[in-house]
């Protein structure tokens, strides 16, 4: 069955210890697969997996994290320069609705399923 993809997508903001971002990179995560949340340890061990199949391809990952305006969730994640079609590749090995892609101040979100891209504004980074 297709569920629709949740709103909160559509809001995310982001977090990053990186002075400096690539211009146009997407962002992967590996936690709660198809979107049910899942212990913390789980999601851990997924993540390393996630950091150490990006450096295998040569696209190292910088660790980004996506989370609700208000902070009342969050998901680490990473940023990568891998091509598109390998971050959705990725996305669907780790069960992922969707990534993120990001291309100069925008912010697109990709489905993982269909590949259907969607805008949904301005790439906001948080500051502390």
């Amino acid at each position: 069955k297709k569920k629709k993809k949740n709103p909160e997508y559509y809001k995310t903001v982001f977090h990053t210890p990186c002075e400096t971002l690539p211009p146009d990179f997407c962002i992967i995560t590996a936690h709660n697969p198809d979107g049910e949340t899942i212990d913390s340890s789980d999601n851990e061990q997924r993540d390393e997996e996630l950091s150490q199949e990006l450096e295998k391809l040569k696209a190292p990952g910088f660790r980004i994290t996506g989370m609700a305006p208000d902070r009342s969730h969050s998901e680490a994640g990473w940023g990568t320069t891998c091509p598109v079609e390998t971050a959705i590749e990725l996305g669907r090995k780790y069960q992922q609705e969707a990534i993120f892609r990001i291309s100069g101040d925008q912010l697109f979100l990709i489905d993982c399923s269909n590949e259907t891209e969607t805008k949904c504004g301005k790439f906001t980074l948080l500051t502390d």
